[in-house]
């Protein structure tokens, strides 16, 4: 099965119009992926996008054409070949510590009178005072490092919030935190649901940052630019534009200390062709 697939993809690649750096990181990652995990998560899904694409092709569509390649070239840069970057690795390391210490609020004890950080979230656009009301709800007993992993997470969140055009959904993230409620006593729910909560609520922001919103690497960003804004002996305009569309959501991290990380819009593969 495993040959099967990886002969089927080889086979099909080379007929892929789009440039060749890609396909050439693509065939490198076909050639190496081997393990279990990868099928499911590259194999198979490019296997389903090259089988679109040859339907598309049979039947003239040219928009669903485009809409393939477009898929492919924004999978291969951003999902494929786009490592985790190493301030989100902790939901992968220490998903457990991370559902211990995530901010709350209990409704029981906010005063809806006020603005909590709750309104803060949906209404505010100041980054810093955003940052500083979810840190002060982290629950008791983190370390110090274990702080500054938070902070990078919610810096990363809150880049994502303010700038709400280029999320998946173009649309603004809802509050990280967890808001635990009250049941028709006016009493807090049983601990096993606000477990519950915790978990969803984590899971969800891992989800936003890693697979629906993921920051470009630095490499694959230069691949990028390359191809979008220096290649033009080997890149056509409607093929420029088209890897353009792909990285129409293209952040990337502006800087890096131990204490803060910092993000930006990658622009520079925005520019007008």
């Amino acid at each position: 099965m495993e040959k099967s697939v990886t002969t089927t993809l080889l086979r099909s690649l080379p007929n892929v119009p789009l440039h060749r750096k890609t396909l050439d990181l693509l065939e490198r990652k076909i050639q190496t992926a081997n393990d279990k995990s990868t099928r499911h998560s590259f194999k198979v899904p490019l296997l389903q996008l090259l089988c679109k694409y040859e339907r598309y092709n049979i039947q003239e569509d040219k928009r669903g054409i485009e809409k393939v390649l477009e898929s492919i070239a924004y999978n291969t840069y951003f999902i494929w070949n786009n490592p985790v970057p190493s301030h989100l690795q902790v939901f992968q390391k220490n998903n457990e510590m991370l559902r211990r210490y995530w901010p709350c609020v209990y409704h029981r004890g906010m005063d809806t009178k006020r603005d909590s950080i709750i309104v803060q979230w949906a209404k505010s656009n100041n980054g810093d005072a955003l940052l500083k009301g979810t840190m002060n709800h982290i629950q008791p007993g983190a370390s110090a490092e274990e702080l500054l992993m938070f902070k990078k997470i919610f810096q990363h969140y809150i880049f994502l919030t303010l700038n709400a055009r280029i999320t998946s959904n173009a649309k603004r993230l809802q509050p990280p935190l967890v808001g635990v409620p009250m049941n028709s006593m006016g009493e807090t729910i049983p601990q096993v649901r606000v477990k519950n909560l915790f978990r969803k609520k984590v899971s969800w922001t891992a989800n936003a940052l890693c697979a629906l919103n993921p920051v470009l690497n630095v490499e694959n960003h230069g691949f990028l630019d390359e191809i979008i804004n220096a290649d033009y002996e080997n890149t056509s305009r409607s093929l420029r534009r088209l890897y353009q569309r792909a990285s129409k959501n293209a952040h990337v991290i502006a800087g890096e200390s131990p204490e803060s990380i910092q993000f930006a819009i990658a622009k520079d593969l925005h520019r007008m062709l």
